[in-house]
């Protein structure tokens, strides 16, 4: 893959949309929407590997996004925070201050600021 900031000026370059770089096609107008969330995800992962020092390979900083998000999903199908903390504790048998601190910052990674 490109750099990501060459990814604008070689799209335009070959009269095509980053959706359609990403997908290594021409995306017909109704297969657009589908593709569209996929590509802007693979385009924000390559975008912030790009910013990291990259002492990890993509694979691993990709692994670890997903991790993350599959961790935030969980974490927020608990009703309570009490509930999801006492999971946590259960589950890394780590304490309450340590699972209390990982859900804080696991929540806090995904608040959207108004």
């Amino acid at each position: 893959m490109p750099d990501a900031s060459l990814y604008e000026p070689l799209c335009h370059l070959l009269d095509i949309s980053i959706n359609d770089l990403f997908a290594g096609q021409k995306i017909a107008d109704d297969d657009y929407r589908k593709c569209a969330d996929e590509n802007l995800l693979a385009l924000l992962k390559h975008h912030l590997y790009d910013l990291s020092d990259k002492t990890i390979s993509f694979k691993e900083f990709d692994d670890a996004l997903n991790r993350i998000s599959e961790t935030t999903i969980l974490l927020n199908s608990f009703k309570t925070k009490d509930d999801a903390i006492d999971y946590l504790v259960k589950e890394t048998h780590l304490s309450l201050e340590e699972c209390t601190n990982a859900y804080d910052i696991y929540i806090d990674l995904f608040k959207i600021n108004n």
